[in-house]
C-alpha cells in the first residue's frame, strides 16, 4: 500500500488511507488496535494478534470495517500518549473548543479472571462546546462474515455474526447506519463521555444478589487471608433483577470488593467490617459496600475515578475507573460516600428489569 494517502475525492476530506506513521497503537498484552489520527481504529483483531480483524479499514476502507470518533474541527489533530503508560490522547484544536478522544485496552492481569477484550473510548471537551461524531461499522472476518445490528435502548449496539458478536457500549443515542451505528453529541467544556466496545459481551436479565454471591465466593480466599468476614444476605428481599452484561457486572463487583479490602489493610484485623447490600430505588437495582477503613481524602475525592489514578503504591489505577466507565455504558452509575465515623461506602445503580406485570396492558 506504502505511505501516499489515496483522497476521497471530496474537498477537505481526510485520506481514505492515513500513512502508518500517522498512527497510534493501543493493547491488552494480547492483541493491539491502530488508532488514526483522524480518531480512527481502522485495525483491531479481538482476543490474539493473529485473530480474524474485526475493523480492518487500514487495508479495505470501503468494505473492512472501522470505528471512528473525532471532534469537528479545521486543524490538525495531534497524539500524544499519557506518561508512563498506553494510554493514547488524540487531540482536536479549533479556533473555540479543544476536543480529545482517549483511547486504551483493559488488560487482565490478575491471573484470576477472564480476559475482558475490552476497548475504550473516551470523548472529552477541554475547552470550550466541542461536537463530536461516532460511527462504529465492524467487518467480522475481514468483511467476509455477515452480522446483524440490534440498537438496545439504554445499552447501545449489539453486533452479532456467525464469527462472534461485539457489544458498544454507549452513554448516548445511537441511529443504525449501513450496518453499523452512528451518533452526533456535544459536550460542554469539561464533560466526557464513555463508549466501550466488549467482544463476547452479553446484555441480558442479571439477578444482582447471584452475582454479589459469586464475586464474594470467588474472593473467599481473599477474604480469609485478610481476617474480614462481609455481611450480606442474598434471600433478605426478593431477587432484584438488572438489565446488565454479566461479566462487566461480574468484574465491577470484584474490583469494589478488593478496593473494600484494600481499605481495611490499615484498620486492626479484629476490628475490620465490610457490609454489603442489594435493593431498589425507583427504577434502579442498587449495590453497596461499605468498609469501615479509613475513608477517602479531600484531595483523592476528585480524582478517584481517573483512569490510572491510585492511592496504593505500584497500583494500576484501573479498577474504579473501569468500574465506572462499564456501569456507564451499561446505562447505570457508580458513586463513593465516605461513612462517619470513618470509612468509605460505594454505590453501584443499574436499570431494573421490567416486571411481568409492567407488560400486562
Amino acid at each position: 500500500m506504502g505511505s501516499e494517502a489515496i483522497d476521497q475525492g471530496v474537498p477537505g476530506a481526510s485520506p481514505r488511507y492515513l500513512p502508518i506513521a500517522e498512527h497510534g497503537l493501543i493493547g491488552d498484552l494480547r492483541s493491539v488496535a491502530l488508532v488514526g489520527t483522524d480518531g480512527t481504529i481502522d485495525w483491531y483483531c479481538p482476543t490474539r494478534f493473529d485473530a480474524p480483524a474485526l475493523f480492518a479499514a487500514l487495508l479495505d476502507a470501503e468494505r473492512g470495517g472501522h470505528f471512528s470518533l473525532s471532534c469537528r474541527t479545521a486543524s490538525r489533530p495531534r497524539q500524544l500518549y499519557l506518561p508512563d503508560t498506553n494510554i493514547l490522547v488524540t487531540r482536536f484544536l479549533a479556533a473555540e473548543s479543544v476536543g480529545e478522544v482517549i483511547d486504551f485496552m483493559v488488560p487482565e492481569t490478575s491471573g484470576t479472571a477472564a480476559p475482558r477484550d475490552l476497548l475504550v473510548r473516551r470523548a472529552n471537551a477541554v475547552r470550550g462546546r466541542a461536537t463530536f461524531e461516532l460511527a462504529c461499522h465492524p467487518a467480522f472476518d475481514y468483511g467476509r462474515a455477515p452480522h446483524t445490528v440490534d440498537v438496545v435502548e439504554g445499552v447501545g449496539a449489539v453486533f452479532t455474526s456467525p464469527a462472534g458478536r461485539a457489544v458498544l457500549r454507549s452513554p448516548v443515542p445511537l441511529k443504525a447506519e449501513n450496518g453499523g451505528v452512528g451518533a452526533t453529541f456535544t459536550l460542554e467544556q469539561g464533560e466526557q463521555v464513555d463508549f466501550e466496545l466488549e467482544w463476547q459481551g452479553e446484555v441480558r436479565p442479571l439477578v444482582l444478589q447471584e452475582l454479589v454471591r459469586s464475586a464474594m465466593h470467588l474472593l473467599a480466599p481473599e477474604f480469609a487471608k485478610r481476617s474480614v468476614s462481609a455481611q450480606f444476605d442474598a434471600t433478605a428481599q426478593a431477587p432484584v433483577r438488572v438489565q446488565a452484561d454479566a461479566v462487566a457486572l461480574e468484574q465491577i463487583v470484584h474490583n469494589l470488593l478488593m478496593n473494600a479490602l484494600q481499605a481495611l489493610e490499615l484498620v486492626p484485623a479484629p476490628e475490620r467490617r465490610l457490609a454489603v447490600s442489594v435493593g431498589r430505588n425507583g427504577q434502579e437495582g442498587v449495590l453497596t459496600i461499605t468498609d469501615n477503613g479509613r475513608g477517602i481524602s479531600p484531595e483523592a475525592f476528585p480524582r478517584l475515578f481517573e483512569p490510572f489514578f491510585s492511592t496504593r503504591e505500584g497500583g494500576l489505577g484501573l479498577g474504579l475507573s473501569l468500574s465506572e466507565t462499564l456501569a456507564s455504558g451499561m446505562g447505570g452509575s457508580l458513586s463513593a460516600a465516605n461513612v462517619p465515623p470513618h470509612g468509605a461506602r460505594f454505590t453501584l445503580a443499574l436499570p431494573l428489569v421490567a416486571r411481568p406485570a409492567e407488560h400486562a396492558a
